[in-house]
């Protein structure tokens, strides 16, 4: 323990005499920066990294060193940005980049995924959230070909600076860990889940403690990890269970229009045969409240779960859930795809049949009504 926080300690010293360099604004030569690499950064990043994905050290310590390990990969971004400044400004080279993403590698239980996107140089919060999106929805657009659900929380470091001091504090706020589906608009739970309380959260810090003034901003950093759901047993039988309880209508239908013949089983109920398609081909024009039909427009059949937010939109007295049961070590469990934002007077609760393991894409798809 006590090399480990000699090591911290000579980590810190090391971001410090970085940040004063970079504070400068002086143009760095490669040969420097080289130096600089291999000397200081480099070095103390190996440290951390092997320390964090140490399995024995403590849960609490292993995030101490991550906390540190993304500050080090953002200086040494900065140190790379500023040496391409440098080249630039020979004519050398192209524009250099505003953002950059680093992927960390970490052993965490369940962690898929650990990125940083460090700001390289100055930029205001809200065009440094922007450019951050982008990078986040790439990222997660990737892990979610492998996954169809993942946890996510973001952590955004600072650096505060009291008057009279010379070295900053690095200050961080966090989100609520939280589920992305396969059919959630990226952009979208950026902007509510990260951008929204990022800008709540600082400008409640500034009024509190008036008197810490923001120096710069260092990075975002991207926790993302695994998502564990309910099993089947306690949620949805097992599909032989399904089937005894009667509690599941299976729509036999040869067409691919499943997810249309699903949700008008459940608008227009019938009591014998609710199976067979031939009870609701005449509804879909009927007004299923008296006054509203079914909006099936813009969708593609089948339909894919990243659609269904697209049919709630048209059909306002509707919300829909979309579960999937995926195979995982002989064991079935129940995996959401889509969960309603707000749940309507007229709620279907859908199952998307099939064992899909791991990908919606890959794997034959059917909508049955729970």
């Amino acid at each position: 323990m006590a090399d480990l926080e000699e090591g911290l300690r000579h980590a810190d010293a090391v971001c410090q005499r970085v940040r004063r360099l970079l504070s400068t604004g002086q143009r760095i030569s490669p040969g420097d920066a080289d130096c600089w690499f291999a000397n200081l950064i480099s070095s103390s990043l190996e440290i951390l990294v092997k320390e964090v994905n140490n399995p024995y050290r403590s849960t609490v310590m292993r995030q101490r060193l991550l906390a540190r390990t993304s500050v080090m990969v953002t200086l040494r971004s900065r140190i790379e940005d500023a040496t391409c400044s440098e080249i630039v400004s020979r004519g050398l080279g192209r524009e250099p980049e505003r953002v950059r993403y680093h992927e960390v590698e970490t052993a965490f239980q369940r962690r898929l995924r650990t990125g940083v996107i460090s700001i390289l140089r100055h930029l205001e919060l809200t065009d440094f959230l922007d450019e951050a999106k982008t990078v986040f929805v790439r990222e997660i657009r990737g892990v979610l070909q492998s996954e169809n659900t993942v946890r996510v929380y973001v952590l955004l470091k600072s650096d505060y600076v009291k008057a009279g001091d010379e070295d900053p504090d690095t200050k961080t706020f966090n989100t609520k860990n939280a589920d992305i589906f396969a059919s959630r608009d990226l952009r979208e739970w950026f902007d509510e889940r990260v951008r929204v309380p990022f800008l709540r959260d600082i400008e409640e810090f500034q009024d509190r403690d008036s008197g810490w003034n923001l120096l710069n901003m260092l990075n975002l950093t991207l926790h993302i990890s695994k998502y564990n759901p309910i099993r089947a047993s306690s949620y949805v039988p097992l599909p032989a269970k399904i089937l005894r309880r009667q509690c599941c209508i299976n729509l036999k239908n040869r067409d691919q229009e499943c997810f249309k013949w699903a949700v008008l089983s459940v608008l227009f109920p019938v009591a014998k045969d609710p199976q067979r398609v031939t009870k609701y081909a005449d509804k879909v024009d009927v007004p299923f409240d008296g006054v509203n039909v079914v909006n099936l427009d813009g969708l593609e059949f089948p339909v894919h779960p990243q659609q269904i937010s697209k049919f709630e939109r048209r059909n306002a007295t509707i919300s829909v859930n979309v579960y999937m049961l995926e195979l995982v070590d002989k064991a079935l469990r129940v995996v959401p795809c889509h969960l309603t934002k707000a749940k309507k007077e007229h709620h279907i609760n859908l199952l998307l049949r099939g064992y899909t393991c791991p990908g919606l894409r890959e794997s034959k798809k059917r909508c049955t009504h729970i």
